[in-house]
């Protein structure tokens, strides 16, 4: 029993283990969130930018180390505002060397409210520290887009910056930010988080930065136009010198491949993919580019003989049909549907577009038969052409009999009536002579389930 009870708890402690190589390996593998969208306002395009990564790790950004600092100054870049005038163009990986950046530079406010900040600050001469600014902690009011200073040493006056996060809300006493590497545990394991503190009385805040967002960033508009075509993507802002990752949105057209983007509304060809990138510092409306899709329609002989190739059409262009080379005996043709038992849809030779408007698409055309059939009278010895598989209908007012041989005594078997309808499947011409030596010609023919011969025209 003790020996089953260890065997066991072994396995769950290597079940338990490696579950957690197995989320861990999945952490690695994941990338930063491109679920925001840039406006060109710089503190909304920061927020949305760093609330987008809920979630993640250090590992999804490729993180080394303490990374809270790190994460302030990756948002910044993503969002455009990474341009050493409102935020640093490198990457600083500590909150008091970004609160340094922030003095020496005058890019921003430094709001404190402990002297032992500003006092450790002058012992670094780093310079003039008028953008440092005493404030009360309980009369000061945050604001959307600072960059909110923590101290974890339980002494916040001891000039110690251990944390730092990004405001995006405030209601009342109570403020929401963004912070990185947040958790109990090592930077491996702690995630982008969303938090809510009482900013008036938590006494681990010890200040704020606030970046000087009125700078001036210059922006461009790219629109979008499907070009006859819809769903186009919405407008997106390229923010100057940096590359802008157009829309992966793709527009659709009934008949068309959609091929990529032009600045030009008629091009053929496409300067930009859908997801490609846009550098150049101008505003532009990209045209959908398209290609029409290309058919193929083939020719089904449906009961006929003989052999058609296949015509290969293009979406919104007007071709003629191939002429109609199958033959039916006893039948004429008649023009080509869309199912082997449909009607005409087109005529043949008929000039038709647009049977498809898939790419690589296959239509089939079936021949529409129709039999022939012909009227006919016995009085004044009316000749009529014969053809094998025809209907011949018996004229009104008149009864054919019909025999069991095409011969002089021939037997009749059986009469038909009035306007009734014979199916010849053969004929022969006799060789006796009749009525001033023409030769009389009798069809083959079945009728109420017998076969027999008529004599129904004379071959003059």
């Amino acid at each position: 029993m003790k020996i089953t009870k260890i065997i066991t708890s072994f396995f769950l402690v290597l079940v338990i283990a490696c579950s957690f190589l197995i989320a861990e390996q999945a952490t690695v593998n994941a990338a930063p969130s491109t679920n925001y969208t840039i406006t060109g306002n710089p503190i909304e395009d920061l927020i949305s930018v760093a609330k987008a990564q809920k979630g993640k790790r250090a590992s999804d950004f490729n993180f080394k180390d303490n990374w809270c600092t790190y994460f302030v100054c990756w948002t910044a870049e993503k969002a455009g505002i990474a341009n050493n005038k409102i935020f640093p163009t490198k990457s600083i990986n500590n909150p008091m060397d970004l609160s340094i950046w922030y003095v020496k530079n005058k890019t921003g406010t430094y709001y404190y409210f402990y002297d032992s900040y500003y006092n450790r600050l002058k012992d670094l001469k780093i310079g003039d520290l008028s953008c440092m600014q005493k404030e009360a902690q309980k009369s000061f009011t945050p604001q959307k887009g600072d960059l909110i200073l923590f101290n974890y040493t339980g002494k916040p006056d001891n000039h110690t910056w251990s944390h730092i996060g990004i405001v995006y809300d405030r209601q009342g006493d109570s403020l929401s930010y963004v912070q990185g590497n947040a958790g109990n545990g090592d930077y491996k394991t702690n995630i982008v988080k969303l938090t809510s503190t009482y900013y008036k009385t938590n006494t681990c805040i010890v200040g704020y930065l606030r970046p000087n967002y009125n700078v001036s960033v210059s922006t461009f508009t790219i629109a979008y136009n499907a070009n006859g075509g819809t769903g186009a993507p919405s407008t997106q802002t390229k923010i100057k010198d940096r590359t802008l990752i157009l829309s992966t949105v793709k527009p659709t057209r009934t008949g068309y491949t959609f091929l990529g983007w032009s600045a030009s509304k008629t091009a053929t060809s496409a300067t930009y993919l859908a997801g490609g990138s846009y550098t150049a510092n101008a505003s532009a409306t990209l045209y959908a580019v398209w290609r029409a899709n290309s058919y193929t329609v083939k020719f089904n002989a449906n009961g006929g003989t003989g052999s058609m190739a296949p015509q290969t059409f293009t979406y919104n262009k007007v071709q003629i049909l191939r002429v109609n080379s199958f033959k039916r005996t006893g039948y004429t043709f008649q023009g080509w549907a869309t199912t082997s038992s449909g009607s005409v849809k087109y005529k043949d030779k008929q000039s038709a577009s647009n049977l498809a408007s898939i790419n690589g698409a296959t239509v089939n055309l079936y021949a529409v038969w129709k039999q022939n059939t012909s009227t006919f009278t016995l009085n004044g010895y009316q000749c009529i052409k014969v053809e094998k598989n025809m209907k011949v209908n018996v004229g009104a007012g008149y009864t054919l009999r019909f025999c069991n041989a095409p011969t002089p005594n021939n037997t009749r078997i059986g009469s038909i009536p009035n306007n009734a309808t014979v199916y010849v499947y053969g004929y022969t011409i006799n060789q006796y002579a009749n009525d001033a030596g023409k030769k009389i010609i009798w069809a083959k023919i079945r009728y109420n389930n017998k076969d027999g011969w008529v004599n129904y025209a004379y071959l003059k």
